[in-house]
């Protein structure tokens, strides 16, 4: 078992790091594997925050990189792509909602964008 962990951390890359953070996550994933991943998100957050990668992590994931000591990244990128993370999340929530029949014409939310008056 531990040469297939060695395989899949040696994988661990900006194009794999969600589904391996997905899976060394779950009961029968490698806790190993885990901090290898969480490593990665760390070292290459600058990387990572500036990719679309960044907009499917999942919130206990970007928790624990932000709250590491070994973060490289300036405070000031990690609060901006922070709030772009919420927003991306809080559009993501509103377009589930959105009934079927919305989706895809001029009036869905995905078309035209959230507007303030719609998050109050």
């Amino acid at each position: 078992a531990q040469g297939c962990e060695d395989i899949i951390a040696e994988s661990i890359s900006l194009e794999t790091l969600i589904a391996v953070l997905k899976w060394s996550s779950q009961p029968y994933g490698s806790k190993w594997v885990h901090r290898q991943a969480l490593h990665f998100l760390c070292e290459e957050f600058s990387q990572v925050m500036t990719s679309d990668v960044f907009y499917e992590l999942c919130k206990d994931h970007l928790q624990t990189a932000i709250q590491s000591d070994y973060l490289q990244a300036s405070e000031q990128d990690i609060l901006k792509y922070l709030v772009k993370w919420g927003e991306h999340q809080l559009i993501k929530r509103i377009a589930d909602r959105e009934p079927n029949l919305l989706s895809g014409t001029a009036h869905s939310v995905n078309k035209r964008g959230v507007k303030r008056r719609d998050l109050d």
